[in-house]
């Protein structure tokens, strides 16, 4: 995003499809006014502080980078999950399992679970998923509708739409 002083980096970003509004969830096609630019800002005077004004130009760029305490890029969600199991297995004792132990990564679990939907056919006695959170802490969100704060730790899911665990 242009300032006045340079360049800044930014992710477009519209609110999550899993907590709609009655409004957004009757539209039908999106508009200019669902998106924003998250330029890491607390608020709209420490945007204006940095230099960025209603009007200002942006500029697409889909390479991962840091912006400030986080990170921006593509496909970070599956990457995420990659890197924390990564780190599992680097750290397992194998000589102490008792029981085998199996890593599976799928994608495309926004389309109704098309590719992890392939890893319930093998059955199993325990699974842990991997997955990125939401952040309600955006514009249009309700804070009642979904309580996570991007930077505000991990976060443990019992339940969502789809899924519904009946222990923990």
């Amino acid at each position: 995003m242009k300032t006045s002083d340079g360049w800044t980096d930014g992710v477009i970003g519209i609110a999550t499809a899993h907590v709609p509004t009655a409004e957004q969830a009757a539209k039908t096609a999106l508009d200019w006014s669902d998106l924003f630019v998250d330029i890491g800002a607390s608020g709209r005077a420490d945007a204006a502080a940095q230099g960025i004004e209603i009007g200002s130009p942006i500029v697409f760029a889909s390479q991962a980078r840091r912006m400030g305490n986080t990170v921006s890029g593509k496909a970070l969600d599956a990457r995420a999950g990659l890197a924390i199991m990564t780190s599992f297995l680097r750290r397992l004792d194998r000589a102490k399992l008792k029981y085998d132990v199996t890593l599976a990564a799928a994608v495309m679990e926004e389309m109704r679970w098309v590719g992890a939907g392939s890893l319930g056919k093998d059955p199993c006695d325990r699974a842990i998923g991997v997955e990125v959170g939401l952040a309600g802490d955006i514009q249009t969100v309700d804070p009642q509708q979904m309580p996570t704060r991007l930077g505000a730790g991990p976060v443990i899911v019992i339940k969502d739409r789809v899924l519904h665990m009946d222990e923990i």
